[in-house]
């Protein structure tokens, strides 16, 4: 049987889906200290995680970790390099928000061709964080 440490909790949906599974066991924890994710994790084949950090230190601790599932976009409380190193796949939400993104991306296509505003020059240099 498999085992997966559940970090933070996800959508009643989810739980569901483990619990009518035979072939896992799973537990959920809120607790996001990294000894105590360290101990928990050790003997886990699998990891979801929202957005708590896993660090180096922690991924190391798995013994049989094979996959680490991020509840969410992004991978940037991740650390990619242990998990490579430890040969274990990194999962993450594709498509989430790619509405989200695209309806971001139109306005300030929009936003620039309707009128010259103090970001302009900014957005088109790529040098977001400036103002002018």
């Amino acid at each position: 049987m498999k085992k997966i440490l559940v970090i933070q909790s996800i959508h009643e949906a989810g739980i569901e889906l483990l619990k009518n599974n035979s072939n896992y066991e799973f537990e959920v924890v809120e607790n996001v200290d990294p000894e105590f994710l360290k101990s928990k994790i050790k003997d886990c084949d699998g990891a979801s995680i929202r957005t708590a950090k896993l660090t180096g230190d922690i991924i190391e601790a798995a013994n049989n970790l094979k996959i680490i599932s991020r509840h969410g976009v992004g991978y940037d409380n991740i650390d990619l390099k242990s998990s490579k190193k430890n040969d274990i796949t990194v999962a993450i939400t594709a498509t989430s928000n790619a509405v989200a993104v695209a309806e971001h991306v139109m306005f300030m296509v929009l936003n620039i061709s309707k009128r010259k505003n103090m970001y302009d020059d900014s957005v088109k240099s790529g040098n977001f964080n400036e103002r002018n």
